[in-house]
């Protein structure tokens, strides 16, 4: 028999709820990650927010992932003692285009995926955020946005797991994987191996590399850096502040952070160095302007 029923390889935000989940039943669990603790890799690295999905694609897996999480995270804030903030966001239009942008796209596609959105004025939009452009035409409002602490969310799903007799392996890389008729032998960077009925890979940027380890090839993950700057000057906002997006990123935004303070960015670099986490001059430039 296997050592274990599941296997988790990846301690992120993904990889703790999956965990967190199935320590709910009567089965052996594993999580596996490579570095000292969890959440050290994109499930902290990010601007924290919790989306509704009003602009994900209709009929979308995402959407209908973020429509169900929509109803889940209410009780898992209370449960959990997350620290939480429920402001809401306004999508900026600073332009005849960006509104006509607004008003033909995401509204309808918020509206098809059953987030409560509407258009503010310029009037109403300043009032709520004087930091805002003077020059803005008014926004869509999306009330249902909200942010939380990325670290304290997945720490917290590890913690339950543990409780419920979950085991959590920390400093344990993946070097490979043997596929058997019944089960799977991962063998560690630190030497030992661990076996198991099921894995379930959810190891974010280097998931397609735990997937070649059993041959499977069909996608390839290549990353996109985006840099960050916290600010504890007061700015005067309320809500997050988003812009229209262009076809390769979401933008530049503008948030309150859930432990004080406001984040600015990100950035949007592609690159082929997972591991570059660096900040630079040029960065740090685009997003302060």
């Amino acid at each position: 028999m296997a050592d274990y029923n599941v296997a988790i390889i990846g301690g992120g935000v993904v990889g703790t709820s999956i965990l967190r989940k199935l320590s709910t039943f009567q089965l052996k669990l594993v999580l596996i990650e490579k570095q000292p603790d969890v959440c050290e890799g994109a499930s902290k690295a990010n601007s924290g927010i919790i989306h509704t999905g009003f602009d994900a694609k209709p009929g979308s897996v995402e959407a209908e992932c973020l429509r169900i999480s929509r109803a889940l995270w209410p009780r898992l804030v209370e449960d959990l003692k997350i620290p939480f903030i429920t402001c809401g966001a306004v999508m900026v239009a600073t332009n005849e285009e960006e509104k006509q942008c607004i008003e033909n796209k995401y509204i309808p596609n918020a509206k098809a995926n059953g987030v409560e959105v509407s258009w503010v004025s310029r009037e109403e939009l300043l009032e709520a955020n004087p930091a805002v452009t003077p020059s803005a035409l008014g926004g869509l409002s999306i009330p249902g946005e909200s942010l939380a602490d990325p670290f304290w969310v997945t720490r917290s799903f590890a913690e339950i797991a543990v409780m419920n007799g979950a085991e959590v392996l920390l400093g344990a890389g993946v070097q490979s994987i043997d596929q058997r008729e019944d089960h799977f032998v991962i063998r560690l960077e630190n030497g030992t191996k661990v076996t198991a009925d099921y894995i379930v890979n959810a190891a974010g940027l280097w998931a397609d590399e735990i997937a070649g380890m059993i041959g499977d090839t069909s996608f390839t993950l290549t990353p996109r850096k985006g840099q960050f700057i916290l600010t504890e000057d007061a700015v005067p906002i309320s809500q997050i502040i988003l812009p229209v997006p262009t076809p390769k990123s979401k933008g530049i935004l503008f948030s309150p952070i859930v432990f004080g303070g406001f984040l600015l960015g990100p950035t949007a670099e592609d690159q082929e160095d997972k591991w570059d986490r660096s900040t630079t001059a040029e960065g740090m430039e685009a997003v302060l302007s």
